[in-house]
């Protein structure tokens, strides 16, 4: 299992982040919209009982979260990330850092850098052409995609795939 904690999207984010103009590029691989998310905390291998009693202890408050803007994250030998921004506000990381005490209390290594809440919408598996990149994170700066209430967070497994990878829900947690 690869588990991950994340909010889901509403429809009205992921259509409206499906219509971003994305630089063409060799290698460019558009998230699916189905798997569209904002990630909380990547776990990866775990005791799946211990995970999900160690989320159902984690208590915060529903919270307003904004889409906005887009940026990129460049991974050695790997390629770039594109992605929406997320605005981190207090609510959303007192529930990132909520998130992080439960699992660390389990023995979850939790990463020590900082937390950058975003939406993955396309991954480029090549160096990329820096002006078509550069362009695309230009005009995609001022650019809101919408705000939702966040209202539960879910526990994913990552399941990899020939083609890919799915998502599969094992558990959400009401905000309350």
């Amino acid at each position: 299992m690869r588990l991950f904690v994340a909010l889901d999207l509403p429809a009205s984010i992921i259509e409206a982040l499906r219509m971003i103009e994305l630089p063409p590029a060799h290698g460019l691989s558009l998230v699916r919209p189905d798997q569209m998310h904002i990630t909380l905390h990547f776990i990866g291998a775990a005791d799946i009982d211990e995970v999900r009693n160690a989320l159902a202890s984690v208590c915060c408050k529903p919270c307003r979260v904004s889409v906005r803007g887009v940026g990129s994250f460049r991974i050695p030998a790997r390629g770039s990330i594109l992605w929406a921004g997320v605005d981190a506000i207090e609510e959303l990381l007192a529930l990132h850092q909520a998130c992080a005490s439960a699992l660390g209390a389990i023995g979850i290594r939790i990463e020590r850098r900082r937390y950058t809440p975003h939406v993955t919408i396309a991954r480029l598996r090549s160096p990329a052409d820096e002006l078509s990149v550069n362009a695309f994170l230009q005009s995609g700066q001022e650019r809101d995609f919408g705000s939702f209430v966040a209202r539960q967070f879910v526990l994913y497994d990552s399941v990899t795939l020939h083609d890919g990878a799915r998502y599969e829900r094992i558990e959400s947690y009401a905000l309350s």
